[in-house]
């Protein structure tokens, strides 16, 4: 997996001044040949307490890097950047392999369900029977050996084909055809050649593939043997449903923190998370686009909440989605500002992929904020300096 060269680096930083009140940028279309887009600035409405409570605990002139704001704003948008959000959810729904499988599972379930509140006819049970019987048939078919192949199969085929739509469509959109600097890239100036496109699509298609291949699978197989704790109904109410997006939503983005931190350690990073590093200007293939070791590391921590504590299907194919979107969107390219209070802009991750050790996190910057990994303004960072050696050398200690 010898990725292609990234060619000469042409990118400049972004600034990093914050003036007060803080301000967006919202972006209206310009029809000419050398500038797509044009931006005027605009206040921000208050956030509120939350708002507040973020300033007080990450506030702008801290000695940690602050990406709270980001040059769209996700209000008012125009047609064009609307459609990127809504092609982020798409691509990030198809590249996850729990949602492929949890949404067969779902349809399992549904059509069992179906067959218990059947009322017979004529004070027979023949409908609710055949019903039973054609479900436990097809559970069995899908359920064997060269069922599974098959779903999985379909499945993997399946999300290639949208993902590719997806993912051309955004590039078609926001990038071919485009030069120079424009204020809504997140790195002005620096786009990816051809070698890095068709690798980068490459190694996303067969991802994408995998993880609806196994995800579809794992599903199948527990909805016949039940080894996961997955609620399909709400007997448990409301409050659980609530609970298991807090508990999924945490889980996971902790376990990919986890997986990503280890994948940043000298022996893995050099033999497995570099190649997704040679993309240092990201773009839309690019979110999926890692070896598939790393991959299924990433990915294990959806099936492991799964088996360790009960959560509801839907609240699961609900973070997903959003985890699926939050990824496609941090390797947009595009400097987007965050969904949530919670969530910091897509320059977050963007400076990741520039600076290499550093941002480890996906939707929480509070991990690195704790792990000491969050981007500080004192430190210097290069694909060379690992977690623990990107002090400047005139403030090391015994120098």
């Amino acid at each position: 997996m010898k990725p292609p060269s990234s060619g000469k680096d042409t990118g400049k930083e972004g600034s990093n001044s914050i003036s007060r009140p803080r301000t967006v940028w919202l972006c209206t279309e310009k029809r000419d040949n050398q500038h797509l887009y044009d931006y005027g600035e605009v206040s921000r409405k208050d956030e509120g307490f939350f708002g507040k409570l973020q300033d007080m605990l990450y506030p702008p002139d801290s000695e940690y890097y602050w990406y709270r704001t980001g040059k769209i704003n996700r209000e008012n948008m125009p047609k064009k950047w609307k459609r990127l959000v809504l092609t982020c959810l798409v691509l990030g729904i198809t590249a996850n392999g729990v949602l492929a499988g949890m949404i067969t599972a779902f349809a399992l379930q549904t059509l069992e369900s179906y067959a218990g509140t059947l009322k017979n006819v004529n004070a027979t049970a023949t409908g609710e029977d055949i019903v039973k019987n054609y479900v436990k048939n097809l559970l069995s078919l899908v359920a064997s050996p060269l069922g599974l192949i098959v779903a999985g199969s379909v499945s993997g085929i399946s999300m290639q084909v949208v993902y590719s739509w997806g993912a051309n469509y955004f590039h078609r959109t926001f990038y071919t055809g485009v030069t120079g600097d424009h204020d809504w890239k997140v790195q002005p100036g620096r786009y990816a050649n051809q070698a890095q496109i068709d690798y980068a699509k490459k190694w996303a298609l067969v991802n994408c593939f995998g993880a609806g291949f196994f995800g579809t699978i794992f599903f199948i197989l527990d909805f016949k043997y039940r080894f996961t704790k997955i609620v399909y109904h709400f007997e448990f109410g409301y409050l659980h449903f609530m609970k298991s997006i807090f508990i999924i939503y945490v889980f996971v983005d902790a376990w990919a923190w986890i997986m990503h931190r280890i994948l940043h350690t000298k022996f893995m990073y050099r033999n497995i998370h570099k190649f997704h590093h040679t993309f240092t200007a990201t773009f839309a293939w690019v979110a999926f686009a890692v070896h598939p070791v790393e991959f299924a590391m990433i990915q294990s921590g959806a099936f492991l909440v799964c088996c360790l504590t009960s959560v509801h299907i839907g609240a699961f194919m609900l973070v997903g989605a959003f985890l699926g979107y939050h990824a496609q969107v941090q390797h947009s390219g595009v400097w987007l500002e965050g969904e949530f209070f919670w969530n910091a802009s897509s320059k977050f991750h963007d400076d990741h992929h520039r600076l290499f050790h550093v941002n480890i996190g996906q939707d929480f910057v509070l991990w690195d904020w704790l792990a000491g990994t969050l981007r500080k303004k004192t430190r210097v960072y290069s694909e060379d300096r690992f977690v623990g050696e990107q002090e400047k050398p005139s403030e090391k200690k015994n120098q």
